[in-house]
Order: C-alpha cells, then sequence, then structure tokens
C-alpha cells in the first residue's frame, strides 16, 4: 500500500476485532491497514480478536508456553 491511497480508504464498519502488532486493537484489518498506512509504519495482525491490555504484544504469544507451577509443601 502506498501512503495517501490506503490511508484515505473507507472501512466497513463491521465488527471483526484484530490485535496489531504494536498492542492495538483495531474494528477490523482494515482499520489496521489504515492505521499502519497513516503512521508509515508496518502493523501486521498479530491475533485474530482484541489485544490483551497491559502486556507487551509478543509476551502474548509466548505465555501459553508457560504453565504456572505450585511448589509442593514437604
Amino acid at each position: 500500500m502506498r501512503p495517501g491511497k490506503a490511508s484515505d480508504a473507507q472501512c466497513n464498519k463491521k465488527y471483526i476485532p484484530v490485535c496489531g502488532s504494536n498492542g492495538d486493537t483495531y474494528q477490523n484489518e482494515c482499520f489496521l491497514r489504515r492505521a499502519s498506512c497513516k503512521k508509515q509504519r508496518n502493523i501486521s495482525i498479530l491475533s485474530e480478536g482484541q489485544c490483551y491490555h497491559g502486556m507487551h504484544p509478543i509476551i502474548m504469544n509466548i505465555l501459553p508456553l508457560y504453565r504456572v507451577v505450585q511448589p509442593v509443601s514437604r
């Protein structure tokens, strides 16, 4: 996408949230692409659905790999 083109695009208002690689939730993929163009930054879809606030986007992808283990009492 070239700056000035996608940033002026009219996006469908349908709510299909996506989480951007910058940690922001966008109404749908079109809004993400428009923001990427306006900010002239590469923002990609990190995941479908809303972002988890208060966590760095990279951490969100790592968390499911770990589980909390309680210490065993002796």
